[in-house]
This record gives C-alpha cells, sequence and structure tokens, in this order.
C-alpha cells in the first residue's frame, strides 16, 4: 500500500545520505561472510532460482566468447598492469583470458545465488542487524565470487596466514551446512579462478604483485583517475557488468 511505498522511499533517501562507509573491525568481517554465506546456502544447487529472480547465469560458451573482449580490455591497461603486476602474474593473467571457458570448465558443479558486488559500500548496519542491499547484479555462481570481491577490499588488514584462515572458515561453514566435501585441489581451482576472473574485471587485487610493487599497488588503488578509466571503458561497453562477462549467448564476438 502506500505507506509501504513511503517506507520504501524514506529508506532509499535514508541511504542516499549516507556518506562513505564504515571501516570493517575484524569481528565484522566475520559476520558479513556469516550473513552473505546464508543466502549462498539457502539457495545452494537451485538452479531455478536463475528464473524465479532473474539471475544472470553464464555458461561455459559464454566465458568462451568473452576472451576477446576481456583481453581488450585487460591490455588496455598495458601500462598500469606491469606496475601493478609480476611478470609472472601477467603471463597466468594472459593464459587465463586465452583460456578462461576451459578453466571455468574444469570446475566442479558449485553454484548459488550470490550478490556478485559484495564490499563494504553495498552492507550497511543498522544497530547489530547487517544488511545487505544493491542486489541488481545478482548471479548464479560460485559463492566464492562473493567471498573473493569481499576480501579485495579487507584483505590488506591482515597477515597473510589470517587470510588463509577466512578463506577456511568460510569453506567449513558453507561445506558443513549443506553437507558436502570437495578435494582440496578442486576447490584450490575454484578459488584461482574467481580471483582471476576478478583480476581481468575489476583490476584491484595484490594477488601476483611483488614486494617492490606492493608500494604501486597501493597508489593504484588510491588512484581515482584510474578508476575513472576502467568507468568510462564500462560505459562504452554496455555489455559490461561489475563481473564484466555479460554478453548474452546470442552475441557473437
Amino acid at each position: 500500500g502506500l505507506g509501504d511505498v513511503y517506507k520504501r522511499q524514506s529508506y532509499l533517501i535514508f541511504m542516499k545520505e549516507i556518506k562513505g562507509g564504515i571501516e570493517f573491525e575484524k569481528k565484522y568481517i566475520y559476520k558479513a561472510l556469516d550473513v552473505i554465506s546464508s543466502f549462498h546456502k539457502e539457495y545452494y544447487g537451485k538452479k531455478e532460482c536463475c528464473d524465479i529472480f532473474k539471475l544472470n547465469h553464464y555458461t561455459d560458451l559464454d566465458y568462451k566468447r568473452s576472451r576477446r573482449l576481456l583481453s581488450y580490455i585487460f591490455k588496455k591497461f598495458d601500462a598500469e598492469n606491469r606496475n601493478y603486476f609480476s611478470s609472472k602474474g601477467l603471463e597466468k593473467i594472459d593464459d587465463f583470458l586465452k583460456n578462461i571457458h576451459i578453466y571455468r570448465k574444469s570446475l566442479p558443479e558449485h553454484n548459488t545465488l550470490t550478490h556478485n558486488d559484495f564490499c563494504q559500500r553495498n552492507i550497511f548496519f543498522l544497530r547489530e542487524e547487517l544488511i545487505i542491499y544493491d542486489w541488481e547484479l545478482a548471479c548464479y555462481q560460485n559463492p566464492e565470487h562473493d567471498l573473493i570481491e569481499f576480501m579485495m577490499f579487507e584483505a590488506h588488514k591482515f597477515e597473510d596466514d589470517e587470510v588463509r584462515k577466512i578463506v577456511k572458515y568460510f569453506k567449513n561453514s558453507l561445506f558443513s551446512a549443506i553437507d558436502i566435501d570437495m578435494k582440496k585441489e578442486e576447490y584450490s581451482r575454484i578459488i584461482e579462478f574467481n580471483i582471476l576472473e576478478y583480476i581481468v574485471a575489476i583490476l584491484d587485487i595484490p594477488e601476483y604483485c611483488t614486494e617492490k610493487t606492493k608500494s604501486a599497488n597501493s597508489r593504484i588503488n588510491k588512484n581515482t583517475a584510474f578508476r575513472k578509466r576502467l568507468e568510462s571503458l564500462k560505459k562504452e561497453y554496455k555489455n559490461i557488468a561489475s563481473d564484466i562477462i555479460t554478453i548474452n549467448s546470442g552475441v557473437r564476438i
């Protein structure tokens, strides 16, 4: 009714007035992962939610068709990339761009409803309750996509061992709830795929940086001009959403 519309409008106005975001403490990082994981658990393996919620869901063929576009966009930032990644990292990324569909095909079936833009700016705390909003890019894919995207904004707060503990916590929480198991090598491939996919989509991760480029990487992360260049590319190629691969099956590249 009219009252519900008014409440929604008030909520949207309220959200619009929020400036910046909160600085996540470690305890909130675990809480955020618990909340998004509850969605992953609820819809794990339920492909019918693609039709119910009109979700994006990409096939191996979609990934294969995306290669030229992804490569073109990544190479647009060639100068930045050479500062941003080690030579070994760039070789790995290049192989991924050429064979992304093969990487994808090698993964075990492991999909669910994901937010697909899960980061600090889309999380709001109301007292002790955590609210996740802006689900317009929701996708049926690996739940680890949400984990990787979130940790790209938070990993700098932790030592490497702590990051590994968080990944393990996320995995154990999800797997125990839905009662599945997976070989270590299979899960490693899932993590690798989602990291590499995020790299070629957002260019926002220090995973392959050498020690010498970490300071440069930090500066690039804060460089709004760099981000604006990426945004201009996204506008130029209207098929690109935040995960970059939004090519309909009927489109040939």
